[in-house]
């Protein structure tokens, strides 16, 4: 019984030995342990576009996505998240493991413009300017100037009622000086 005993014994330290030169040869493929992880695949949405950065990374933790990076369209630094919105999703509508990175593209939003209406016309009034004055007869003649002054008419500027060349002497536009 004892010699069962050490047969076994030795059996069992000649396949160690054996096993070690194998290894040390580079025969044996070494052993490697393989963990099973537990990620699964969820589609990433696709109207994540125009939502603020922390809605769209509040969406994308719902479902599970823990690494979300934010990422500015033209490279600048995103400091207050808030201020921003998304422009494009890395890998939006396909299914991707919730253990991957999602980079979200943001930019800062566009003010809306504001329609401003223009002020209303001013109100139409029915009154009418009042006549000018009456220029008078168009047809006005003075002899001489002693005519016009007389009249009350003197001196007489050109385009008036009553001035002609005859009555302005030195020929300046000014009639009966």
């Amino acid at each position: 019984m004892e010699f069962r005993r050490c047969g076994s014994v030795v059996a069992g330290m000649t396949l160690v030995v054996l096993l070690s030169a194998c290894q040390s040869q580079g025969l044996a493929a070494p052993t490697t342990t393989t963990v099973a992880t537990s990620t699964s695949a969820v589609a990433v949405p696709m109207d994540l576009v125009g939502k603020s950065v922390p809605a769209a990374k509040d969406e994308l933790s719902k479902l599970g996505y823990q690494q979300v990076d934010v990422v500015s369209v033209d490279g600048r630094v995103v400091i207050v998240e808030s201020n921003w919105q998304v422009m494009s999703v890395d890998g939006a509508g396909a299914a991707t493991p919730t253990s991957a990175k999602i980079t979200l593209h943001v930019a800062k939003p566009t003010p809306t413009p504001t329609t401003t209406q223009a002020p209303p016309p001013p109100p139409q009034t029915t009154e009418q300017a009042p006549p000018a004055p009456d220029p008078g007869p168009a047809n006005v003649y003075y002899k001489n100037c002693a005519a016009a002054r007389a009249a009350g008419a003197a001196p007489i500027h050109v385009g008036e009622p009553g001035y002609r060349s005859a009555l302005d002497a030195d020929h300046d536009g000014i009639a009966c000086e």
